[in-house]
């Protein structure tokens, strides 16, 4: 059977049925189940709890065939220095790789002119106001 990715190095060790196992001795089995957080433990608010993942609106929508603007898809190639730097990073092992975003965001912070905190990434700008929406908004809210 299949394992449990390995701890991390910060983690306590933990019993697995009954015995202690190093970081470094291999997982034998997968627990049968896992077991989920009871609700009424969990510090999410329920109204996000029951809330269902962002499905983009692509029904009918064939992206081979049209430009998706609205999912600011690029209407001209992309330059060659910046697909020349994308396989660079890739043959250099990028991929494998947490990315590090060093002082983007601070650099982002500054050229908008809001405190370094007050910007987040994301993947797109639907992903952003969703997670906006879902975090500051209640059933029921109003939006415009």
């Amino acid at each position: 059977s299949s394992c449990l990715p390995p701890p991390s190095p910060h983690a306590r060790p933990r019993a697995h049925r009954g015995t202690v196992r190093s970081r470094s001795e291999p997982c034998l089995e997968r627990p049968r189940e896992l077991v989920a957080r009871p609700a009424a433990m969990s510090v999410i608010k329920e109204h996000i709890r029951k809330l269902t993942p962002y499905l983009p609106p692509l029904e009918g929508r064939d992206p081979s065939k049209f430009i998706l603007l609205d999912f600011n898809e690029r209407t001209v190639p992309v330059p060659s220095h910046v697909t020349e730097a994308l396989k660079d990073f890739i043959d250099q092992g990028g991929l494998q790789k947490y990315p590090s975003y060093g002082s983007m965001q601070a650099d982002i912070a500054a050229y908008a002119g809001v405190r370094t905190e007050e910007c987040m990434f994301t993947n797109g700008s639907d992903q952003g106001i969703d997670l906006v929406i879902r975090c500051c908004c209640e059933k029921g809210t109003e939006a415009i």
